[in-house]
């Protein structure tokens, strides 16, 4: 009796492995062009289902140890079906665009009635099938041919897929700690992000709405840098450069879907390698693991793609993480809670802590508790920005890649451009609160006065103030302007300005003279001397912000070039910041000597920090990422 109730399973798992190939291969259809077209395509996705297959087939026979082989195999099926008709067709159903999203409630409801409805679909064609055959028949196949070769494709299935397991399963990367690591006292060290976070609308800097009531209190504590920037416009390649310490002419990650290089040292293995706890929570899922930049991270939030998946395309690989991916005006409130669990696990250090919020990207999506508080009365405005990808077709020159590419570049009325900034202004509003929040319970727990603590952005926004939108398509001061602010512990009082230019970039090398550290190698940072209590020196510093290719910025003492336009014919603009600070006057044709001493500086910047290009650059093969880069805007 034994026997036959392991060949009942063996016939069980028949009914559901047919079924399995069959969905997996219609899955894999669906998932084109996602993934290319190949044999090995088919068989991964059908793969996966005969696992869901054996383990539910597998599991049932446990459970209903009791039961008789008449029933069992129909009602393996039948609870195989029901997953699978309940999880494949409402994970398609999310992807597309007029099913609504889970965390509205609409989208809730949706979704749990469509998996309520593939489950009983499922369970239905069980029952049709049972009703069509007879008992005794499934008690003759149990003990004939069927059963002894279905449980041994089971055995083989599970082999087979054990060693891809155990082949695919991460190997834990080994940073030695330094010899002198335990001679310094290493602090905690938290640096905090905000993604389009535009300098001139914090009420810090003099902004007319009262957007940062959190962001003021801390850079009122801290060393501020009015004039600093962002190694680039876009977030990809200014948080690899802040990672790897390279300017985008060096590290070449200029697309979201290129890969950063294992040999590149990043700044969470420096850190590790002075015997520091590494953690990282990401907002912006275009900062993914799955394209470099948990490298160096012992913990990585939200974690990389599951070691046990090669694609991460198919319903259950993904369908969970779909359904409970945070909206947009609650994403800050889960990096917070990552962040507070993380730290009580590891409650001793030290430990480095990379903290990056997505609010205020857009879509600009503000409670409305947070509107109001900075922009009360005024009516609602678009959520989404233009996007320069939409317009790519209509360039005026061939290489062109910015707005003023477009003869005719999208608009919009004053009302929907106040409303738009409104929303936008209130989602600072809203990530400040999660600052506030943050910052209250590290000092609640005696951790804010112990740490060093940075604050910057990665990049602005733009609402037209050159002709564009969103960002990645312009390098003005809008756009690459960074409120960089480091409180050390036990915070300033009262704060220092530091009123020339630097560079994100800068903030590290500074970082590690205070600690003691040596910086990071082939790191290209400035030391900020103000930040170390010495005197600036006085001596020319220029800055540069780039996207390799189509933009280039350089700051240098009060002038500031731009190269715009095609790298073949490129367009330049000339403005003094001190008299123009809205970069409205181009001087370039009036004063052509200051114009060629300053192209002259950025040829060389750009030489110099280019001969230290990192080789290996691949293009990702996270096809999850690839979507989420078209949610965003950044590709089509």
């Amino acid at each position: 009796m034994t026997v036959w109730r392991w060949r009942a399973f063996g016939v069980a798992f028949l009914l559901s492995a047919a079924a399995a190939v069959l969905i997996g291969v219609v899955e894999t259809i669906l998932a084109l062009p996602r993934v290319p077209a190949s044999v090995r395509e088919l068989l991964y996705g059908a793969d996966l289902h005969l696992v869901w297959a054996l383990l539910c087939t597998f599991g049932l026979r446990i459970l209903l140890w009791g039961r008789s082989e008449k029933t069992f195999p129909l009602i393996a099926l039948g609870a195989f079906l029901a997953g699978e008709l309940a999880v494949v067709p409402t994970y398609w159903l999310n992807l597309s665009s007029f099913w609504p999203p889970f965390y509205l409630t609409k989208g809730k409801i949706f979704s749990l009635a469509s998996i309520g409805i593939g489950a009983g679909v499922g369970v239905l064609l069980a029952w049709l099938l049972g009703r069509l055959t007879a008992g005794e028949q499934w008690v003759r196949r149990t003990r004939g041919i069927m059963g002894a070769g279905g449980i041994a494709l089971a055995v083989i299935l599970a082999g087979l897929n054990l060693a891809l397991l155990a082949s695919a399963y991460p190997r834990g990367d080994r940073i030695d700690t330094r010899a002198e690591a335990d001679e310094l006292e290493r602090p905690d060290v938290f640096f905090i992000l905000i993604d389009t976070l535009r300098k001139d609308h914090l009420s810090f800097f003099g902004y007319n709405r009262p957007t940062s009531p959190n962001i003021d209190a801390l850079l009122r504590e801290s060393y501020v840098c009015t004039e600093a920037y962002t190694p680039s416009n876009w977030t990809t390649p200014s948080v690899a450069s802040l990672f790897t310490g390279l300017y985008p002419s060096a590290h070449g990650m200029t697309s979201a879907a290129f890969r950063i290089p294992d040999n590149a040292l990043m700044l969470a293995e420096h850190f590790r390698s002075y015997g520091y706890q590494t953690a990282a929570f990401v907002a912006n899922q275009t900062i993914a693991g799955s394209n470099g930049f948990a490298q160096g991270f012992q913990s990585f939030y939200p974690p990389p793609a599951p070691w046990w998946s090669y694609h991460q395309r198919t319903a259950f690989e993904n369908l969970p993480g779909r359904l409970t991916v945070p909206g947009h005006a609650t994403l800050g409130r889960v990096i917070n809670q990552q962040v507070l669990r993380w730290l009580g696990d590891h409650p001793e250090g030290p430990r480095f802590v990379y903290i990056h919020y997505l609010e205020p990207h857009s879509s600009y999506l503000p409670p409305p508790r947070d509107r109001d508080a900075v922009a009360p009365g005024v009516p609602d405005g678009p959520r989404m920005p233009p996007t320069l990808v939409a317009h790519e077709h209509e360039m005026n020159e061939e290489g062109c890649r910015d707005w003023e590419c477009l003869d005719d570049p999208p608009t919009m009325t004053a009302q929907e451009l106040a409303g738009m900034v409104a929303n936008y202004d209130g989602d600072i509003h809203l990530v400040d609160r999660y600052l506030g929040s943050l910052l209250l319970e590290l000092a609640r727990g005696g951790t804010l006065d112990d740490a060093h603590l940075i604050f910057c952005n990665d990049h602005g926004e733009e609402f037209f103030d050159h002709r564009g939108w969103f960002h990645g398509g312009s390098i003005y001061e809008e756009m690459t302007g960074c409120p960089l602010g480091y409180r050390p512990p036990g915070g300033l009082e009262p704060g220092i300005t530091i009123e020339r230019p630097v560079n994100l970039l800068d903030v590290i090398p500074t970082l590690c003279a205070r600690l003691g550290f040596d910086p990071p190698p082939l790191h290209q940072g400035l030391v900020i001397p103000e930040m170390l209590g010495e005197p600036f020196s006085g001596r020319d510093r220029s800055v540069l912000t780039e996207l390799p290719g189509h933009l280039f910025s350089l700051r240098l003492r009060n002038w500031k070039l731009i190269q715009r336009g095609s790298p073949q014919t490129p367009h330049w603009k000339l403005f003094d910041r001190e008299t123009d600070p809205l970069e409205r006057m181009n001087l370039a044709a009036e004063l052509p000597d200051t114009l060629a001493l300053l192209q002259g500086y950025l040829e060389g910047l750009v030489a110099q920090y280019g001969a230290a290009e990192l080789s290996g650059i691949t293009t990702t093969a996270d096809p999850a990422l690839i979507e989420r880069l078209r949610t965003l805007g950044y590709i089509k």
